[in-house]
C-alpha cells in the first residue's frame, strides 16, 4: 500500500506542538520559527519570504 503526501500525518512534538503534513504547501508561523508543510513534509526555513520562495522552488501553489 502506498501513502499519499496529500493526507499527510500529524507530527507531536514533546513541547506539545502538532503541526498536520497533509495538504498542499504552505507556511506556518509556529513559537519557534517559520515552516513550509505540506505533501507530507515539515520543512524549517528562516522566514515567511524563505518559505514562499521555497514553495516555488517545490513547485507548489500559494
Amino acid at each position: 500500500m502506498e501513502s499519499n503526501p496529500d493526507e499527510g500525518s500529524k507530527l507531536r512534538f514533546t513541547d506539545g506542538m502538532e503541526i498536520s503534513t497533509g495538504g498542499k504547501l504552505r507556511t506556518v508561523k509556529k513559537a519557534d520559527g517559520w515552516y513550509v508543510v505540506g505533501r507530507g513534509m515539515l520543512l524549517a526555513v528562516e522566514s515567511e519570504e524563505d518559505g514562499k520562495a521555497l514553495i516555488d522552488k517545490l513547485g507548489g501553489e500559494r
